[in-house]
């Protein structure tokens, strides 16, 4: 198990926020910005965090956590493809990307999230934002 601590301020009250990106259909990965796009509406707000996974390889997926940001700006329905460009200056690239797969919260957490095929989604308050926060 990994045990990175993202440096984030524990006790606020922000919503979080998963995305799934797929570097083999959409492209690589962001680099050096802070930004997610989502294809499903979603009451994203700015201050909400946003954790960015991306799953690699052939059946079962590796999933990595790729960088975590503030939203600070939100273009809705900017594409025919995207509802949602969101972007922000405060965050983190995570340098390695800490694979989830191996963690005991992250099975239960890729089932709430259809495998990721939901689109952005809300984060409860739970096991897996713990474990995203490093607690």
């Amino acid at each position: 198990a990994s045990t990175y601590r993202p440096d984030i301020n524990k006790g606020s009250r922000v919503v979080h926020w998963i995305v799934y990106h797929n570097p083999e259909v959409v492209g690589g990965s962001p680099k050096n910005r802070f930004f997610a796009v989502s294809d499903r509406r979603a009451s994203v707000a700015i201050g909400d965090t946003v954790w960015l996974v991306e799953g690699v390889g052939s059946r079962p997926r590796t999933y990595r956590l790729v960088l975590r940001f503030v939203v600070e700006h939100i273009d809705r329905r900017v594409r025919p493809q995207w509802q949602l460009i969101m972007r922000g200056s405060t965050g983190r690239h995570f340098a390695p990307r800490p694979v989830l797969n191996g963690f005991a919260w992250f099975p239960a957490f890729r089932r709430e999230h259809g495998n990721f095929a939901f689109g952005l989604r809300r984060i409860r308050p739970g096991p897996a934002l713990r474990g995203l926060m490093g607690q």
